[in-house]
């Protein structure tokens, strides 16, 4: 069963708090999720039940892979500049309004304490970032979209979820999107 915030209060992610405190007297750490545009609804789903049986803040944060960031700021903003060298943009990162307004859809009905974090730069080591900078309890993300372009990603770039078990010292929770009907290698009998 899951523990609901019961101070009655409404948390909709633009509160005025700390960047670092997770919204609970410093019990327990936020709870970070990673989304993309046309993020599955499970991945949030999921990552509401976390941070609702924590009783904690749900942070979603997006990664803008274009850019990177030259500039970190005390509330957790940060200011990017594009990969191309060509085109002098630099500018502080917002999150994406029509993102924001997916979640909050998708999460209208969970009585969830949010907040929205637009990063830049390679998605591992920026959640990383964030998920030491606020003291996260757990990052939460999802597995790889199906297709080609995304098999390609994964096999230059390597699997977000991966790289985030394997270089940061917090648990990644990895929501599978489209689990594979075939068996594994060696599930297979002879």
């Amino acid at each position: 069963m899951s523990s609901l915030p019961t101070d009655g209060a409404s948390h909709d992610g633009h509160d005025e708090e700390s960047f670092g405190d997770p919204g609970n007297h410093g019990l327990v750490g936020p709870v970070i999720v990673g989304i993309e545009p046309e993020e599955p609804t499970r991945v949030l789903v999921e990552a509401a039940r976390f941070a609702l049986d924590l009783g904690t803040e749900l942070v979603c944060a997006h990664v803008d892979t274009a850019r990177y960031a030259i500039a970190e700021h005390e509330d957790g903003s940060i200011t990017s500049m594009p990969l191309d060298p060509e085109v002098p943009d630099i500018r502080d990162e917002i999150f994406q309004p029509r993102l924001e307004q997916y979640v909050r859809r998708e999460l209208s009905q969970w009585p969830l304490r949010l907040r929205f974090v637009a990063l830049a730069g390679d998605p591992a080591q920026a959640l990383s970032e964030l998920a030491e900078r606020l003291d996260a309890r757990t990052i939460i993300v999802g597995t790889r979209r199906p297709g080609f372009r995304a098999g390609l990603e994964a096999f230059f770039t390597g699997s977000i979820a991966v790289r985030l078990a394997h270089r940061q010292s917090r648990p990644v929770v990895v929501v599978p999107l489209e689990p594979h009907a075939a068996a594994a290698p060696w599930e297979f009998e002879e």
